[in-house]
């Protein structure tokens, strides 16, 4: 009787009913989780290991409705298939899943049903979708989904041989190549020692040929889906050295992607390169090595976090924005050898503050957020120069920073020697909100710098008249002075800072490093 009134319900209804258990319909994926102040937002219990994984609970009451009726079928699967996104959020945390021939599975399954292919909307590649991967069902599922889109793969694969870079190849010259060569159909003229090499590449040392085929399939999904509007890669030791090949797309006949947002925890310039769309950029561990990143005429929102990025490379991101660009929120990730103070980290030579002040000139105009987090730094951070300010920012309305780029590191001997008037020298007049994180050992220079805003803006009420919050942790004694001082100018003082990285929404399953240690190379010459 309920299967009866289910059934008769209106085509309209039943789409309302099993969107609520599709992420992308409950617009999942648009919700602004970094509006100011930065809050977690939790929306559900938080995901246990011994219970079956939210996500997988909700994708299977889609399933079960397919196997009603063939017109609740249509229905249900036309809103299971708007996204793929197994582990997504917390849900990776379930040790109850089972993530064997997931994405073999699915992929068969757009090869037969391209109406299906065309629905989906959302992709987030875990990592865990190759740990028990077979190697013989991902070359049979990659030829069957090539046959589908009418590809002859070998011949393609061959004919990337010839423009191979440098970066595609690097973890193992020579056998890459013999990879594309024969590994599809077994035709290439190999000689004795080609074959136990591409032997070797599947099953000793770092298996380079395991990434190299993992990366196949990822580009292989992503030609099998027209419509995507988000793609997010997660990264380890299970992607090669610099992620995506930039030959892999093109040679499925991809010369475009309609994406407009993009999570990457790989090398991903390939992506980027055909989404010109692309809105929304997120870099998580992100290594910055390899070819420079693309144009990218329409991106409004730039956010880079757990990550070590040189001037130089930061001046090729930002300069790649060639449009206005309204959000750059960037976290440094921890150098333990930056908190020496009589020695360098790794990364002596990362940007400073008024670096991408400089680099983001050309954005002054249309730059609403800037949330630069340099904490991991340590002694490795530097103040802001005396004449440098935001002012000029015309629109900027939200602005994260540290406590050491107001006043350096100082000796507590000369802290009564600091500028207590920076905050009203630096901010721009367009400022809505400040979150100032206290890094330094000693707050009593923020706490003045603090309370002196708060007096001026109690005897110029004109100064930062859009000033409506400020969010800084430090603890002391005068910390209820600032919340009555701000309070009394219409301004909230809070001493809760909240980090990018523990808010943000995406790549949060186990992400890792994909630099890889070399088997034993042979060379084809030497017999």
């Amino acid at each position: 009787m309920a299967t009866d009134l289910i059934s008769n319900l209106p085509n309209e209804i039943l789409l309302q009913i099993f969107g609520y258990f599709c992420l992308h319909c409950q617009d999942e994926y648009n919700q602004s989780w970094d509006s100011r102040p930065l809050r977690h937002k939790p929306h559900r219990t938080r995901q246990r290991g011994d219970i079956k994984s939210w996500y997988s609970l909700d994708r299977h009451t889609l399933y079960s409705a397919s196997l009603v009726s063939r017109r609740i079928r249509d229905i249900a699967q036309s809103v299971l298939y708007h996204e793929f996104a197994l582990g997504h959020g917390d849900s990776w945390v379930s040790k109850l899943y089972t993530w064997q021939g997931r994405l073999a599975s699915f992929m068969r399954c757009l090869t037969q049903r391209p109406d299906l292919a065309q629905s989906v909307r959302v992709c987030y590649v875990s990592t865990s979708l190759f740990e028990t991967s077979c190697q013989e069902e991902n070359r049979a599922i990659i030829l069957e989904a090539a046959r589908a889109l009418d590809i002859n793969l070998p011949a393609a694969w061959r004919q990337r041989i010839s423009s191979v870079s440098p970066h595609e190849k690097c973890d193992w010259p020579g056998t890459y190549e013999v990879f594309l060569d024969s590994h599809l159909d077994g035709n290439g003229s190999l000689d004795e020692t080609q074959v136990r090499n591409l032997h070797n590449a599947f099953r000793e040392g770092s298996e380079p040929a395991r990434r190299w085929m993992n990366a196949e399939l990822v580009a292989m999904l992503i030609a099998l889906m027209p419509n995507l509007d988000y793609i997010s890669l997660q990264g380890n030791y299970r992607w090669p050295t610099h992620g995506l090949p930039h030959s892999a797309l093109p040679a499925l006949g991809v010369s475009s992607l309609p994406l407009k947002t993009l999570d990457l925890a790989i090398g991903g310039n390939p992506i980027i390169q055909l989404a010109s769309s692309l809105e929304t950029l997120n870099l998580h561990q992100h290594s910055f090595r390899g070819s420079p990143i693309p144009e990218m005429p329409r991106l409004k929102t730039l956010r880079v976090t757990d990550c070590l990025v040189s001037a130089k490379s930061l001046q090729e991101l930002l300069g790649a924005c060639t449009g206005n660009l309204e959000v750059f929120e960037f976290e440094a990730k921890l150098d333990p050898g930056s908190f020496n103070p009589f020695g360098t980290g790794h990364s002596s030579d990362h940007f400073q503050f008024s670096e991408v002040i400089e680099y983001l000139e050309r954005h002054k105009d249309s730059l609403k957020v800037l949330h630069l987090d340099l904490a991991n730094r340590g002694f490795e951070m530097n103040k802001i120069p005396d004449d440098l300010d935001l002012k000029h920012f015309s629109v900027l309305e939200h602005v994260f920073l540290n406590s050491t780029v107001l006043f350096g590191h100082v000796p507590i001997a000369k802290e009564h020697e600091v500028d207590h008037q920076v905050l009203m020298r630096l901010l721009p007049g367009s400022i809505v909100s400040l979150s100032a994180r206290n890094d330094s050992r000693w707050t009593s220079c923020l706490e003045e710098a603090l309370l002196t805003l708060a007096g001026w803006k109690g005897q110029n009420p004109q100064l930062f008249p859009n000033l409506k919050s400020i969010q800084s942790d430090i603890i002391s004694m005068g910390t209820k002075n600032l919340v009555s001082l701000f309070g009394a100018v219409g301004v909230d003082f809070d001493i809760k800072v909240c980090l990018l990285s523990d808010v943000k929404p995406y790549l949060n399953g186990m992400n890792g490093r994909s630099d890889l240690l070399l088997p034993n190379v042979e060379s084809h010459e030497v017999q």
